[in-house]
C-alpha cells in the first residue's frame, strides 16, 4: 500500500516530464544556443556595473572637455557707472581680451576708458 502513491508520483512526473512521451518533447531543431558573443552583448546591456563602466567613460571625456575649455581665448567687457542723487560721478568701460598658451603663460589685451564729468 506504501508504494502505490509512489508509483501514481512517478508516472506523474514521468508523463509531465515528457520523458514517457517522447514526441511531445522538443526537437534539436527549435533549441537555440547561447554563444559567447550573445552572453557578452547580453552583460554589456543588462548589467550594472557594465552600466556604471559606461557612465564612468563618459564622465572622463566631459572632463577633458573641460579641461580643454581652459584654453578657450576670453573676449569680455565690462561697463559701469556711479550715481547719486541724480549726480553722475564717473562712467567707466573696460575691454579685454585673454588668450592662454600651451606653456602656461597668457597673451592678455586691455583697454580702459572712464569718464568723470567736471
Amino acid at each position: 500500500m506504501r508504494r502505490y502513491p509512489f508509483l501514481v508520483f512517478s508516472l506523474l512526473l514521468l508523463c509531465l516530464t515528457g520523458i514517457a512521451r517522447p514526441g511531445i518533447a522538443q526537437s534539436a531543431d527549435s533549441v537555440r544556443v547561447l554563444t559567447m558573443h550573445a552572453l557578452y552583448e547580453q552583460v554589456l546591456a543588462h548589467h550594472p556595473l557594465a552600466a556604471q563602466a559606461a557612465l564612468l567613460a563618459r564622465q572622463a571625456d566631459q572632463e577633458i572637455r573641460m579641461a580643454r575649455g581652459g584654453f578657450d581665448p576670453v573676449l569680455s567687457s565690462k561697463y559701469g557707472e556711479k550715481q547719486f542723487s541724480d549726480k553722475e560721478y564717473y562712467t567707466y568701460w573696460n575691454n579685454s581680451l585673454r588668450v592662454p598658451l600651451w606653456f602656461g603663460r597668457n597673451c592678455w589685451q586691455a583697454m580702459s576708458a572712464t569718464v568723470a564729468p567736471t
